[in-house]
């Protein structure tokens, strides 16, 4: 898109009256989320789109909702709310030459079998390939060339040498933190305000997110570990009008028990094996 295109789009009035929106449609983009599903393989409920609404069907059927969702669903009727399952990065059949997930509430850092996608999968490919990687290199400075396009990377390998990896295509894929940082830094009299960087918007305008955790006890077992780590969430807070006045909030149950988010927990324990108690209970975390 061009720069001034962009810039125009960037200034238009926000769909909530609060800050701007996105340049770019989500009819922009459409084409490249389905390749990515069909990809990495995502399964997910066709009737729920999350506000997305889909021209194809998703790769995968959904995964099953765990017991623990389901009996949290059958409250949340009372409140207003709805429980949903979300989309997920994991099989819920063979594909990919990847197997089924079992089940094993034990998705982070990596799924035990291989049924998750991680950049593992897309790293193997490349290697079967021919591509080779290097493990543990560190990229400090994108080069480029006299007609303006990338001609090579340089990188430090963990005794320090410095080497160049060049080729015909180059994806700096480094989250939104070290991508940015890296396309900064390396300024040149060729890309004098680093590379990709003809907006100056290049680091500015991120968009993040803060994480809450609540936990809580139930008056009947729910039987967690049954499932992935986590399957459903609340449908409701995710968008809205209230987006005028407050932000949007996604919501997640984790089938992981008290494997997650347990220091409030261990610190209380701490406190009473030291025979340390208080008129109040205090936690320096947030414990519901």
């Amino acid at each position: 898109m061009p720069v001034k295109r962009w810039w125009r789009l960037l200034h238009k009035t926000a769909l909530f009256g609060v800050a701007v929106d996105w340049p770019i449609s989500y009819d922009d983009l459409l084409s490249y989320y389905e390749e990515a599903e069909r990809e990495t393989g995502v399964s997910a409920d066709p009737s729920f789109d999350e506000g997305a609404p889909r021209r194809t069907p998703f790769p995968m059927p959904p995964v099953p909702a765990s017991y623990l969702d389901n009996k949290v669903a059958e409250v949340l009727p009372t409140l207003g709310l709805t429980l949903k399952v979300l989309p997920q990065f994991r099989n819920t059949v063979d594909y990919d030459d990847r197997p089924t997930c079992c089940g094993n509430a034990s998705c982070v850092p990596i799924c035990p079998i291989g049924a998750k996608w991680d950049a593992s999968v897309h790293a193997a490919k490349a290697e079967a390939l021919g591509a080779r990687l290097e493990a543990n290199a560190v990229v400090t400075k994108i080069d480029v060339g006299d007609d303006g396009r990338v001609s090579g990377l340089r990188f430090l390998r963990p005794d320090r040498s410095e080497h160049r990896a060049s080729g015909r295509f180059f994806v700096i894929a480094a989250h939104a933190i070290k991508t940015p940082k890296l396309l900064l830094m390396s300024r040149s009299e060729r890309a004098p305000h680093g590379v990709a960087n003809g907006s100056g918007r290049v680091g500015r305008n991120l968009m993040g997110q803060i994480d809450q955790v609540t936990i809580g006890l139930t008056r009947d077992p729910v039987y967690p570990y049954r499932g992935p780590i986590g399957t459903s969430g609340i449908v409701e807070y995710r968008d809205g009008p209230f987006r005028t006045t407050r932000a949007a909030v996604g919501t997640s149950l984790s089938n992981a028990g008290w494997q997650r988010a347990i220091g409030p927990l261990e610190y209380a324990e701490h406190l009473a094996q030291k025979g340390l108690w208080g008129s109040q209970p205090h936690f320096p975390c947030c414990l519901i």
